[in-house]
């Protein structure tokens, strides 16, 4: 297991199942770091099953902002005095590159970013993305700045990544998943209803 230190992104021991984790399993193995931070989810079914399993007052659903979520986390993150998690699909992380590298440079202890990577634009009919033609993105935030990056490929390791993203220091875990067949109910909150609810929240934590 090459360690965060050392050149290059880490990865946790790969060991079982020759199949790939599941969204559902990711999200459940990932499920104290989702209760305990403010949430920045993607657009897509990500969010809409975090919306069905593990919605709280600060889950901030970007419905429609593609490639956002890393930099509305990254200006979460500045002013939190908790971990803020964002929760991109590769697509999105694709869409803004830049918006990694900001967070490299900018990111406080508290930005975790975990990469829900199918290789596919799965809401829109799982048409391919670059991920699954060669783009390593674990590879590409390294080279972005990122030095706490891990692959995530089997339960074990999803389950080992919550441990991991309660250390300190900007972090993004790319976790390989499956397509999936479900299509989780959508967020029934519009995009004012999402943002006072978040902010609500943030205030009153700091009274």
């Amino acid at each position: 297991m090459r360690r965060s230190d050392e050149k290059g992104p880490r990865s946790f021991l790969f060991r079982g199942r020759a199949s790939l984790l599941t969204r559902s399993e990711l999200l459940h193995a990932i499920s104290p770091a989702i209760a305990r931070s403010t949430v920045v989810a993607a657009l897509g079914n990500t969010s809409r099953q975090i919306f069905a399993e593990f919605d709280h007052e600060r889950c901030f659903y970007l419905l429609g902002s593609m490639g956002m979520p890393t930099s509305v986390g990254l200006g979460l993150s500045v002013g939190a005095d908790h971990d803020v998690l964002v929760i991109e699909g590769d697509g999105g992380l694709l869409m803004n590159l830049g918006g990694v590298a900001t967070a490299a440079r900018y990111g406080r202890n508290n930005l975790k970013i975990v990469v829900v990577d199918n290789e596919a634009y799965e809401s829109t009919g799982a048409q391919p993305s670059h991920s699954g033609k060669g783009a390593n993105l674990a590879t590409i935030a390294h080279g972005c700045g990122i030095s706490r990056v891990v692959e995530v490929t089997t339960p074990d390791d999803a389950f080992a990544l919550d441990a991991w993203l309660r250390e300190p220091g900007v972090s993004l875990a790319v976790a390989k998943v499956a397509n999936a067949s479900d299509t989780p109910p959508r967020v029934q909150l519009t995009p004012p209803e999402i943002f006072h609810r978040v902010q609500n929240s943030l205030l009153k934590a700091e009274k």
